[in-house]
């Protein structure tokens, strides 16, 4: 039997089932009145389970599907489950979609500004976009985020 799995969930997978065959071990020893080793040795004898790894450097951890999200798309960004590089959500996606080239191209910015919500930048020509897609400020050269004020 052939079963194909991540390089990082098979490290910690052989660690819990090490563990977890010792404490086995140690009830079955008990129930039995058998020596602790000898009931190790036994499990010891069946013939193990083969993995095949997978490198799984090239999928990705967070969802790529894009989402319309008032006049901005973005993506998902939710973890992916491990092997499908997509979300539970989209699962029935059959590949994520690319953005066309002649859309703009934005940047979404990390800010402290709890009212405003969230914020990206065009960065070309550091114009700052809120969700609506309106220009609400622009980004300096020193990376200052300048907002506009409405009066």
């Amino acid at each position: 039997m052939s079963i194909k799995l991540p390089k990082q969930l098979v490290e910690s997978l052989q660690h819990s089932f090490l563990s977890e065959a010792r404490r086995v071990c140690r009830d079955a020893a008990k129930i039995l009145h058998q020596d602790q080793n000898d009931v190790l040795a036994i499990l010891k004898k069946m013939p193990p389970i083969q993995f095949q790894i997978i490198d799984d450097s090239e999928t990705p951890t967070t969802c790529p599907v894009l989402l319309q999200k008032g006049a901005i798309v973005e993506r998902c960004r939710y973890p992916c489950i491990l092997g499908t590089g997509v979300c539970i959500n989209h699962q029935q996606e059959s590949e994520p979609p690319s953005i066309d080239s002649c859309e703009t191209k934005l940047t979404r910015i990390k800010h402290s500004e709890p009212d405003v919500g969230p914020l990206w930048c065009n960065e070309d020509t550091r114009h700052v976009y809120s969700r609506e897609g309106t220009c609400v400020g622009f980004l300096t050269e020193e990376n200052v985020l300048e907002l506009f004020t409405y009066e």
